[in-house]
């Protein structure tokens, strides 16, 4: 083998060794945890390449803009190095060798120095110079491949260095994100608690004023039950039954404020049940009845052929729904008629939506009046809220019920041409025939009928002059008040009564309290005494306090004569 052939044989040798030897390199630039690893691996082999008296990394300050040499290796005299790289940086060398992609060679003509000045740099991004110092010896002209090698390594630095700035860059991003997410959510949960304490305030707040208001009404409306009872001359009927329509109007504002308070807190909720339809419509009409007859106005239910009369929905609901609208009908109307038609949707998609919609011959609405009626406490206009009175909450209060069963309250009107509310919701139709219903009151017994009946009253306060004594006492009962629970505790014989009526009026519950300890006193002697609860919330929370305090049935208050005769009817042959 001839001596050319030899010597190609070794460079080509060497080329295929550097080639190993920067794959391997590459491997270990791909482990680099960061910025410094990659700085350390490169020096070393930069190093293992070719021994430079003294060498450094000029790297971009990120946050400055400007360049900062990286000293790495403690043992390095970075003095010399530094003085001969500030004069190639006054000179302009060290600038433009940053705009090339090779080595680049400077001789400090002071000194006799030599660098080579390689730039770090992307496609996208420049990241620093690497700066190699010569001795005063030129570098032999075999090495060109050397520094070939070392590019190659540079250049792979530099993209390892570019990931890695990125990396480090959406970490910090990331970090970043999740420092604003953990403030924004720690902002939000403080707002949520703060404003549920608020809901909570004003549900409470709402509650005892709801108290407050019916504890007198109470008495205002049953002590004038009791007084329109005696004897009376026209005059003085009148007067009481003012009193009494009076007081009835002011328990339908509360009741209408709590209604839109709870409806606004989210805290209301359907019952689900199997009843009929057609029924539920009839007694909204019956309920308001009277009024239209009042006024001689007709009303009249169309229930559509084939409309299933059981439907699976929320009867309360509906029908306070009903009622409102019909309510506003005949309020609205001063002669004609108001009807109720009850229709399937149109859509066929929608098969277990119904419409009820309530047609009335009244003073109707023009468009204005009709953008502004579902918004709470809005009426037509003050001339409108002067003659025909009311909260303007009835029909927001409808609507938001409407749209919690799935479907909505539209309006057709014209002024002076009357109105229809279109009134729909998801009632899907009842496979089970199971009818809800109140259960009505008794026809056959009279009160006499039951005898002298021993029964006990438990007040939560003792001034809060009830009515149901007197009222007690005008049919012929004996009845015992208990005014405090230390003295309802204190009863020592509790089989002896027929019927217990609780007052479960204050937000404290101390009404429930004494039923509860009441029934305990009762299963202790084996005797189930029925426990009337006088309260004026159906909260679904109230109703499980009824049933955990061993409470049998409830009565409405202000309590009304002929209610209290009903309850007593149904539960007092079962003490």
């Amino acid at each position: 083998m001839s001596q050319m052939d030899l010597s190609y044989l070794r460079k080509h040798e060497q080329v295929l060794s550097r080639f190993e030897a920067l794959d391997l390199f590459q491997r270990k630039l791909r482990e680099a945890a960061n910025l410094n690893d990659a700085i350390k691996i490169t020096e070393n082999e930069i190093e293992s390449i070719y021994h430079f008296p003294s060498s450094g990394f000029y790297l971009v300050d990120q946050a400055e803009g400007g360049f900062e040499l990286q000293r790495s290796n403690p043992q390095a005299d970075y003095e010399v190095f530094e003085r001969v790289v500030g004069r190639a940086i006054r000179q302009g060398s060290f600038a433009w060798a940053l705009r090339q992609q090779k080595p680049l060679f400077w001789v400090d003509e002071e000194f006799g120095y030599k660098l080579v000045m390689h730039a770090l740099s992307t496609r996208e991004h420049t990241l620093g110079m690497f700066i190699g110092l010569f001795d005063r010896e030129n570098p032999q002209e075999q090495q060109n491949i050397v520094f070939t090698h070392i590019s190659l390594v540079l250049t792979a630095m530099a993209t390892t260095m570019d990931s890695l700035i990125l990396s480090h860059r959406l970490r910090q991003h990331n970090q970043s994100l999740e420092d604003t997410i953990e403030r924004r959510t720690a902002a939000y949960l403080a707002a949520k608690d703060e404003a549920e304490r608020a809901n909570k305030a004003k549900s409470e707040f709402l509650a005892m004023m709801s108290h407050e208001l019916r504890t007198p009404m109470n008495g205002v409306i049953g002590f004038t039950s009791l007084l329109m009872e005696t004897s009376l001359d026209s005059e003085q009927k009148e007067f009481v039954r003012t009193i009494q329509n009076s007081g009835e109007s002011l328990l339908n504002i509360i009741k209408d404020i709590l209604d839109f308070s709870k409806i606004e807190a989210g805290r209301e909720e359907l019952e689900l049940l199997s009843f009929n339809l057609h029924s539920t419509l009839k007694e909204a009409l019956d309920v308001v009845a009277p009024i239209a007859r009042k006024k001689k106005l007709s009303t009249r239910l169309e229930f559509e052929e084939g409309m299933p009369e059981f439907v699976i929905g929320d009867p309360e609901k509906v029908k306070q729904v009903v009622l409102n609208l019909v309510g506003n009908a005949i309020k609205f109307t001063d002669k004609g008629s108001v009807t109720v038609q009850a229709s399937r949707f149109e859509d066929p998609k929608l098969c277990s939506m119904v419409r009820i919609s309530v047609v009335d011959t009244g003073i109707g609405m023009d468009e204005t009046v009709q953008e502004r009626v579902f918004q709470p406490f809005t009426q037509a206009d003050s001339s409108t809220k002067r003659k025909y009175g009311g909260t303007g909450l009835g029909l927001v209060i409808s609507k938001r019920l409407a749209e919690m069963m799935g479907g909505d309250i539209n309006i057709e009107s014209e002024a002076g041409s009357g109105s229809t509310f279109h009134f729909t919701a998801l009632l899907e139709s009842s496979v089970h025939q199971e009818e809800y219903k109140v259960d009505p009151p008794p026809v056959g017994p009279r009160l006499a009928a039951l005898g002298r009946l021993e029964i006990l009253v438990l007040e939560e306060k003792a001034d809060n002059g009830n009515p149901i004594v007197g009222m007690l006492r005008k049919f012929g009962f004996k009845a015992k008040v208990l005014t405090t629970p230390a003295e309802a505790n204190s009863l020592s014989e509790t089989s002896g009564y027929d019927l217990i009526f609780v007052e479960c009026q204050q937000p404290t519950g101390e009404g429930f309290e004494m039923a509860r300890n009441m029934r305990s006193k009762l299963k202790a002697v084996d005797s189930h005494t029925p426990i009337i609860a006088l309260t004026g919330s159906l909260q679904d929370e109230d109703r499980d306090r009824r049933q955990t305090a061993g409470i049998d049935d409830f009565l409405n208050t202000p309590v009304q004569i002929e209610a209290l005769r009903q309850m007593i009817l149904k539960w007092g042959k079962l003490g």
